[in-house]
Order: structure tokens, then sequence, then C-alpha cells
């Protein structure tokens, strides 16, 4: 005789097969937004130390320190900006965050442009002033991330359920991965094959791409832009988490 737990087990396994790999359709919508966004991140900083250390600063001396800049770059506004961009995040509309920074990255990636060589010579830029512009652009386009990727975490509960949501969040970190080790082949192919103007271009697509896939997401949003009466709590977080980090030696050494 078949049991109550039995049945809810049958029911279960028939909902999980229903629902399939990718669980829903603003999931699926989600995670499609994720991997070409992460892949594009990814694709993006490998091309520009390609760029750096076979056109800017082939054969000099300070080379080296010229493609090291990029992940100071990178690592400083994720460490900077990381603690503050999670305040904020928890009380800001989730989708509409994401959409702002892909469509910002694109445009930032645009700008960039201008710094490979297709303006007339008067005004091209010297190797200095590219390399300061490289830096700029990654220092802005890594704090679009540090907004990007915790609203993206904080979406899913909005558009999974609890029976699915470790399943969802295995996905996007197995995808996630996945970027990082593909990203760098791809950025090789596309520079060396295309060199760095079209390069760019088609990074800078791949948060188009991703944009339109979060704007066809139909998940209400979790949170909504904070209060006056919040404000004062917003910044006792902000500054409990400066302590915290003033306090911590790991942290401190890091940084």
């Amino acid at each position: 005789m078949e049991t109550c737990m039995d049945k809810r087990k049958t029911a279960s396994g028939q909902a999980a097969r229903k629902r399939g790999l990718l669980i829903n359709r603003d999931f699926t919508l989600l995670w499609s937004a994720q991997a070409i966004s992460k892949l594009g991140d990814v694709v993006f900083d490998s091309t520009l130390v390609f760029w750096i250390a076979t056109s800017i600063a082939r054969e000099q001396r300070w080379a080296p320190l010229a493609v090291s800049g990029i992940f100071v770059a990178t690592a400083l506004p994720t460490l900077g900006a990381g603690p503050i961009a999670g305040v904020f995040v928890d009380r800001w509309q989730k989708r509409p965050t994401m959409l702002l920074m892909d469509a910002l990255r694109a445009i930032l990636l645009l700008l960039l442009l201008l710094a490979t060589g297709i303006l007339p010579p008067p005004f091209q830029l010297p190797p200095f002033g590219q390399l300061v512009a490289i830096y700029l652009v990654v220092v802005l386009a890594t704090i679009c991330a540090q907004f990007f990727d915790p609203s993206r975490l904080a979406l899913v509960g909005d558009m999974v359920t609890e029976p699915d949501r470790a399943h969802a969040t295995g996905l996007l970190e197995v995808t996630r991965n996945l970027a990082v080790v593909v990203g760098p082949p791809v950025a090789a192919l596309l520079y060396f094959r295309f060199g760095a103007l079209w390069a760019l271009i088609i990074n800078a697509l791949s948060f188009v791409v991703s944009f339109l896939a979060l704007l066809a997401v139909h998940a209400s949003p979790a949170a909504v832009r904070p209060q006056p009466q919040q404000q004062t709590h917003v910044l006792r977080e902000l500054v409990s988490g400066l302590h915290f980090l003033a306090g911590n030696r790991v942290l401190m050494t890091i940084l």
C-alpha cells in the first residue's frame, strides 16, 4: 500500500522532472544573462591583458608592470566597493539594478574604443593615455560588477522556490566557474583574429545581450528603495562593516 510519504516523493520527483534543469522561464533568462555577462567580464579582462602585452607595452621594460595594473584595477574596487554595494543592493530593486549595471558596462566598453586608435592621428592617445583609459574603465566596470553579482543572487530567491534554490545557486556557480575557464581562450581568439577594436565591440555586445535577457524577466523585485527613515540604519550597517574590516587582520593584510 502506498504511503503518504511515498506519494509526496513521487509528486516531488514528477514536479522536478517537469521543471527541468533550468527550473522555470525566468530563471532560464537570469541564468542566460549571468552566463553571458560573466563571460563578457572574463573576456574583457583577458582582452585588455593581450592588448597591453602585445601592443601598448610591446617590448617595453615596463610591460609586466602595465599588465599587473589590470589585476590591481580589478582587485581594489572589489575590496573597496564590495561591502558598500552589498549594503545598498539589499535595499534596491534587483532587476533594475542589474539592467543598469549591464548598460553601464556596455557603454564603458564602447567608450574604450576611443583608445584603440580609431580616431585620426591628431586625436590618438599615447600609450600612457591608453593605459589610463583602460585602468579607469576596468575600475568602473568592476564597481558595476559589485552591484550586479549580489543582485543576481538575491533575484534567485524571488523566482525560485525553496526546494530548487540549492540547485539554482549551484547551477549559477558552475556557470560562473566555466566562464572563468572558457573566457581567456575566447578572448585570445577574438583579439588575435579581429584585433582590439572588434574584440571590445563583441565584448560590449555580450552585455547588451545580457541586458535584453534580463529585460524579459518578469520576476517581481524583492527589495524597494529605502525610505528616509531607513538612512540611519543603512549608515549604521556600513559603519559596522567598516569596523569589522578594520578589526580583521587577514582582510587588512589583503588590502
